[in-house]
């Protein structure tokens, strides 16, 4: 390790707004973002790329980026430091010899990468599935002489924006259309 202030100069040297963006933390205009420590639907969760700090109003939770990234992935102050060094190519501490043999874990962009991706599969699963349960629940109003035009109206929304859709209307997307009346019986 190269000096006693290996963590200032971390500190220093890595942007808090920038690591926030990496672990999926999108502030918006008023530096504010869903707190990642807690469950809550306002933004409670404020960075300050001026004082580089960032602080919840809601849970209490705050800190610089050391901070943010130890609680973020649960391990010490020091191995938070570490793992900034490396992501970030600082070389502020000593490597040991690799010997050629692979490094364990996996830099913050290529976990966001697949944390991404996963999620881009899980919304297309979803979207497929409410795209089939809205046209089932369609074809039925069709079929018994129903209007179709609110139906119709939904799975434009869901086409045009799959997030935004579920965003709005949530993921069960069955209770948005009434059942379709059975067909009346035929008369002889």
């Amino acid at each position: 390790m190269r000096g006693d202030n290996v963590f200032a100069e971390i500190k220093a040297a890595v942007d808090i707004a920038a690591v926030c963006r990496d672990y999926g933390i999108e502030p918006d205009r008023q530096n504010k973002a869903l707190c990642p420590f807690h469950t809550e639907k306002t933004p409670s969760f404020s960075v300050s790329r001026e004082k580089q700090r960032y602080h919840c109003f809601g849970c209490g939770e705050g800190g610089d980026v050391i901070d943010l990234v130890a609680n973020l992935e649960k391990i010490s102050p020091l191995e938070a430091a570490r793992k900034l060094d490396m992501n970030y190519g600082l070389n502020l501490f000593e490597t040991p010899k690799n010997d050629g043999k692979k490094r364990l874990g996996t830099s913050v962009l290529e976990s966001k990468k697949r944390r991404r991706k996963a999620a881009r599969t899980e919304m297309k699963t979803w979207a497929d599935g409410a795209h089939d349960d809205l046209c089932r629940k369609r074809r039925a109003l069709f079929a018994a002489g129903q209007d179709c035009a609110y139906a119709d109206f939904l799975l434009d929304s869901l086409e045009e924006d799959p997030l935004g859709f579920r965003a709005a209307y949530g993921s069960d997307v069955s209770a948005l259309l009434p059942a379709a009346p059975p067909p009346p019986p035929e008369r002889d």
